[in-house]
């Protein structure tokens, strides 16, 4: 079992002193996103060194939407999922319009 509010919960009672230094509390929290659901934390970081928001994103889209769709999952994690879900869309709608504006409309 995933136990994802559990991951959550260990990776900011142990983990985040090994990043709490170096990232923003935006970027911790990305990366707890990534631990709470079994995604490989290092990735992120290497993604958060070249500011590749969108791939981040993406990627923990996937695996919320890989876990709602092919996993058995207990009804607190649903719930962690859905929301995990929810945010990082609204973020990822977020950059891509900017960069839409940014580059296509401006």
């Amino acid at each position: 079992m995933l136990e994802v509010q559990k991951r959550l919960e260990d990776f900011y009672n142990k983990e985040i002193d090994n990043y709490n230094d170096q990232w923003s509390e935006k970027g911790c929290d990305l990366i707890a996103d990534f631990y709470a659901l079994g995604l490989n934390e290092k990735w992120c970081v290497a993604r958060l060194e070249n500011c590749d928001y969108v791939a981040i994103h993406k990627t923990i889209i996937n695996k919320c939407r890989d876990l709602q769709d092919f996993w058995a999952i207990s009804d607190s994690d649903k719930k962690v999922v859905k929301r995990l879900l929810e945010e990082h869309k609204k973020e990822l709608f977020g950059l891509l319009n900017a960069d839409i504006y940014n580059y296509c409309i401006r």
